[in-house]
């Protein structure tokens, strides 16, 4: 009688859980809309000691700089910043998204220049290129930037929130190994350009993995495929056909629909192990089928509502305590989907 009232009470009286309520009312997001309401709704009958409604006065605007959602993996970029701006509306702050091409970094360079005079801080997944570190050091010498998915080798962003790469590389390579047995075999690199940190990294993981343990594994051919992947089907028909001994691919990006129809097209889809990364519903559908093996996943939504936290906090926006930078990946086989 005459405490204040504790979160315990809040969840007891919802039929929630102590977690559900601490992330409802510290504004961590991932929670069902309909418990946000109850939760919301009971803290304040129960005169919960918090100012649950208050929000500051100015606008907070991030900038958020990405490769365009027709690739589906950043697709689920562009649902995250939706929600994390419904997440981080009580928080007064605003996520706007900026589209770049990795094949015009001058352009890219340009936007964020741009950006980073018009808004508060940026939120950047970008390409590894001199005239685009130029632009982001400048920036990040303003306003706080955060790299995210991929990072960018600049002593000046403030984190980088998003897997370790080369682990989840180094991932790969293990499965890879193990699925071609002791025999090893020939094995074929398909990535976007590496010139992206991401994958660069996983690449270099995946080798340094094969090496170590799989020596009888063997990679003979890598592909940069610079995300113009209209003939890629076709280049990695004429590998596997002129090179019988492929048993492995490893994808490090987009690309997969068209190694799918390769791998279709010379009948060897059960034969060869595919690994890739990033589940979208084709890639799952390519799983389910047994054409892919394994699909290596991180959460970008989840990172980008990391990143939010970090800000906030940054500008005293947050009242809890922000999650570290450093985020999961999982491990898809065609049994778990």
């Amino acid at each position: 009688m005459g405490q204040k009232p504790t979160l315990q009470q809040v969840a007891e009286a919802c039929g929630l859980s102590i977690a559900t309520v601490d992330r409802v009312l510290n504004h961590r997001g991932g929670v069902n809309p309909e418990k946000e309401r109850v939760v919301m709704e009971w803290a304040r009958k129960l005169k919960l000691d918090r100012n649950l409604d208050r929000r500051p006065t100015r606008i907070l605007r991030v900038a958020v700089v990405t490769q365009h959602p027709s690739n589906p993996f950043f697709e689920r970029v562009r649902q995250g910043v939706l929600r994390a701006n419904q997440v981080f509306s009580v928080h007064n702050i605003q996520l706007s998204l900026h589209y770049f091409d990795i094949l015009t970094p001058d352009k890219t360079a340009a936007l964020i220049r741009r950006m980073s005079g018009q808004a508060d801080a940026l939120l950047i997944s970008v390409n590894e290129h001199p005239q685009v570190k130029e632009a982001v050091d400048a920036a990040a010498s303003a306003i706080p930037v955060l790299s995210f998915v991929s990072d960018i080798s600049t002593s000046d962003r403030r984190a980088y929130v998003g897997p370790d790469n080369f682990k989840t590389g180094r991932v790969a390579g293990d499965l890879m190994g193990r699925f071609l047995g002791p025999e090893g075999g020939d094995i074929v690199i398909v990535a976007g350009s590496y010139q992206l940190m991401d994958h660069h990294a996983r690449r270099n993981g995946f080798y340094e993995l094969l090496k170590e343990r799989y020596p009888a594994c063997r990679i003979i051919e890598e592909i940069q495929t610079q995300e113009k992947i209209e003939s890629l089907a076709t280049e990695v028909a004429v590998l596997l056909r002129d090179n019988p001994g492929i048993r492995g691919i490893y994808s490090v990006s987009a690309g997969n629909q068209g190694i799918a129809k390769a791998l279709i097209m010379q009948s060897c889809e059960h034969e060869v192990t595919f690994i890739a990364h990033e589940i979208t519903p084709e890639r799952k559908a390519l799983l389910q089928r047994g054409v892919i093996d394994v699909i290596i996943d991180q959460d970008p939504e989840g990172e980008i509502l990391v990143a939010m936290e970090l800000l906030a906090e940054q500008f005293g926006r947050w009242n809890g305590t922000a999650k570290g930078p450093s985020t999961p990946f999982h491990l898809f086989f065609r049994e778990s989907v």
